[in-house]
């Protein structure tokens, strides 16, 4: 005997024997303790843990800003306040998925910042890895062997996405926590009862804390309810009265899901209100303006759609979504049994609707492209859906599967397989993109053909491949074991290799300028260092001028748990959508309005030239100083005509000294100025005091420090005069002089006399 007979008696003989140690297990106390803890998953999600940690626990910086620093700190806040409310800068924000943040608060109260950067990454790889205990249970809701429910297991947490572990974002939580709801959905389903429907909407409530966008889950709900027991009804009698079966189906919908139906008619009677007053996006938080700017479905939604389909599907090696395609269409159609027909119907419709709403968010917020990390969710469906394909319909739906295969490889010319260069949070799939490209062109070169595109290999193919598994599935001696062994090896192997290289990808190299690995994290915290233990600090962030400023106030705030506050000064930016506090200086008096509710401690640029706070510097990194300010604030100095974001002087600019005090003050202000970079020319400048004037020329690219001396009355302001004796119009039609770079500030105990 040879062939895949003889590997078929070899796979049965193996199957005896687990069989008859598996017995064994159960007659020992020691035995019932393994078959409880269930080893192989547990291998599985260490495993798991053990490979994604080593890679998580190498990140050492932030990749997506602002969305991580509004992760951290939500999570930072429910520890301080005790409350699982969102809340940011003492302000409450309708971010809705506060279950990272509530998983992660512990980590936040426990440890100092940079640790608690390490250990959360750590979480992360944990909170991926435990996928694996809702997906073999999912599993093993449709598919009675166990084998194939580890492999659903093993390949869940083996896909390119688990690489959103190495970021303090929100999918390590909703990973699981979709998979889970989907298993409570499946169970409700197949089986209802008033215990499974609350569970089922326990589960969807889960959901949607990880996830906003995971509400659609409460809407697929009572249509695959109603779908299944109709469609079961119909076609598991198709010779029976239609009209009887629809009714039959309508009936077990609306009497077995007593639970579902009546607190689905409380929440439509809730939200009625809502929907009369055209508000109901407020259920959404801070995504209602999804339901309220442009239309669900925009033009190229159908396109989208496809692209998102194709790069999950190519993300998990293509067969799993041939395979589920195949046997949930040909089971919603010829049911066999009550769960494999709820599980099929929950795929047909909850798929392709995930799809549609994360198309539609993407083309209208997201300024277009593809963008997975919102799709893969569905990996474990697949998944499934591949397991039952090969281990439970023992129809042998070749023809599904050549279907399935045309429709894909039609589906594959939808999207653009080009390599790119990071950064890949957006689609962790796509740093795969620049191997295929490369095997692709291979591949073109050994047929001749110049430029092969991936699109077009991947659509061959996968033709190829459906015809291939139909063939071996028509196969009357080849054991469906057999099959589903071999084909989660291929899928497997192709996952782990993609995988690890997204990692590196995302973890060791290049992400769109900044690694994600290599700089220590200790330091990074020197405000909360600095600072007494329950103090707090506020930034007062200069404008925008460069994305390495803008960088640095996203550093400052994330790296220092005692920064919960930011003022936004004269209009100027936050750089983060959060609350903030807007503060004005009075050039009068230069005190800082409104007063009230003024942190004592501020953090400041010292290479702002808007104005400086008065205050005791306490501690400095780089350019920023943390200042014990003088309450209620008031300026040391403001400027007046200079341009916020670069320092720049049309023509004539002032720089205000100010003095509170009640005698003169002798002042010596040190200016650093430059030639501005738009006009390559030499500048002249006249600064002027009510005593002294300084004239002077600058150098291209060369920085010059002019120091002068003025006395500043009591109770009142000096002005410094800078001018530009020639000015430039740039092609945008500003008037270009000279740039103002830094001002220092010193006071001597000299008593003078105003002019």
């Amino acid at each position: 005997m040879s062939g895949p007979a003889a590997a078929g008696r070899r796979l049965t003989i193996v199957r005896a024997r687990w069989l008859g140690a598996d017995r064994l297990i159960q007659t020992t106390a020691a035995g019932r303790l393994v078959r409880t803890l269930n080893l192989p998953l547990v291998a599985i999600v260490l495993g798991a843990y053990a490979a994604l940690a080593h890679y998580t626990g190498k990140v050492s910086e932030w990749l997506v800003m602002s969305d991580e620093l509004q992760h951290a700190k939500l999570a930072i806040n429910v520890g301080k306040e005790l409350s699982p409310l969102p809340s940011l800068h003492g302000e409450y924000v309708g971010a809705w998925s506060q279950l990272y943040p509530l998983l992660t608060a512990p980590v936040y109260q426990l440890f100092d910042m940079p640790t608690a950067f390490q250990v959360v990454h750590l979480l992360n790889a944990a909170l991926m890895a435990s996928t694996a205990i809702p997906a073999y249970l999912l599993a093993r809701e449709v598919v009675s062997q166990r084998l194939a429910a580890y492999a659903v297991a093993g390949l869940s947490v083996i896909v390119p996405w688990i690489a959103m572990a190495a970021m303090v974002m929100t999918e390590p939580a909703a990973y699981p926590a979709f998979v889970w709801a989907i298993l409570a959905i499946q169970r409700a389903v197949a089986e209802p009862s008033v215990g499974r429907d609350l569970l089922a909407l326990a589960g969807v409530t889960l959901a949607f804390l990880a996830r906003t966008q995971f509400i659609v889950l409460a809407l697929v709900l009572p249509v695959v309810v109603v779908l299944h027991e109709v469609g079961f009804a119909m076609l598991s009698r198709p010779r029976g009265h239609p009209g009887r079966a629809l009714m039959t189906g309508l009936r077990r919908a609306l009497l077995e899901h007593r639970v579902l139906v009546g607190l689905g008619m409380l929440g439509l009677l809730a939200t009625v209100p809502l929907l009369a007053s055209g508000s109901a996006g407020k259920l959404l938080g801070n995504y209602q303006t999804t339901t309220e700017t442009g239309k669900l479905l925009p033009a190229g939604i159908h396109q989208s759609v496809a692209a998102h389909l194709d790069f999950v599907a190519v993300g998990v090696g293509v067969l799993p979504m041939i395979l589920a395609a195949a046997w949930a269409l040909s089971t919603v159609l010829r049911p066999l049994a009550k769960r494999g027909h709820a599980f099929a119907v929950l795929t047909v419709v909850l798929v392709p609707t995930l799809a549609y709403e994360v198309a539609s968010f993407i083309i209208r917020f997201a300024s277009g492209g593809t963008q997975d990390r919102y799709l893969f969710y569905i990996a474990p469906l697949l998944f499934v859906g591949m397991a039952a394909a090969l281990a439970t319909d023992n129809r042998r739906p070749w023809g599904a599967l050549l279907a399935a295969g045309a429709g894909f490889a039609w589906l594959a010319g939808f999207a653009e397989y080009a390599p790119s260069g990071g950064p890949f949070f957006g689609s962790p799939a796509s740093a795969f993109h620049g191997v295929l490209d490369g095997q692709a062109w291979r591949v073109g070169r050994l047929l001749g053909i110049h430029e092969l595109p991936p699109a077009t290999v991947i659509a061959s193919a996968s033709v190829v491949a459906a015809i291939a598994l139909a063939a071996l599935i028509r196969h009357p001696r080849i054991p469906r074991a057999l099959l589903l062994v071999a084909t989660t090896l291929v899928v497997g192997t192709y996952c782990a290799v993609e995988t690890r290289y997204v990692l590196q990808a995302i973890v060791l190299g290049s992400n769109g300028g900044r690694a994600g690995a290599g700089r220590s994290v200790e330091g990074r915290d020197w405000i909360d260092r600095a600072l007494s233990r329950g103090a707090s600090a506020a930034i007062m962030p200069s404008p925008e001028g460069s994305f390495a400023i803008q960088a640095l106030w996203w550093e400052t705030e994330f790296w220092n748990k005692t920064v919960d506050q930011a003022y936004a000064v004269t209009g100027s930016s936050t750089y983060t959508p959060f609350p903030h506090a807007k503060l004005s200086i009075d050039l009068r008096t230069g005190m800082f309005s409104p007063a009230g509710n003024q942190h004592r401690y501020l953090v400041v640029n010292s290479a702002d030239v808007r104005f400086r706070p008065e205050g005791r510097t306490v501690a400095i990194s780089g350019s920023l100083n943390l200042i014990d300010a003088v309450i209620p604030y008031r300026a040391r100095w403001a400027s007046i005509g200079v341009q916020a974001n670069n320092g720049t002087i049309a023509r004539r600019a002032r720089l205000r000294i100010f003095n509170a005090g009640r005698r003169p003050v002798q002042q010596r202000v040190a200016l650093t100025l430059m030639s501005a970079g738009e006009i390559r020319a030499r500048r002249r400048y006249l600064i002027e005091t009510p005593s002294d004037r300084r004239r002077g020329s600058l150098d291209l690219d060369r920085p010059e420090r002019v120091a002068i001396d003025l006395c500043v009355p009591p109770t009142a302001s000096s002005d410094v005069t800078i001018a530009a004796t020639q000015a430039d119009r740039h092609g945008d039609g500003r008037l270009i002089g000279v740039r103002l770079a830094g001002v220092d500030l010193a006071t001597f105990p000299d008593s003078c006399r105003p002019d």
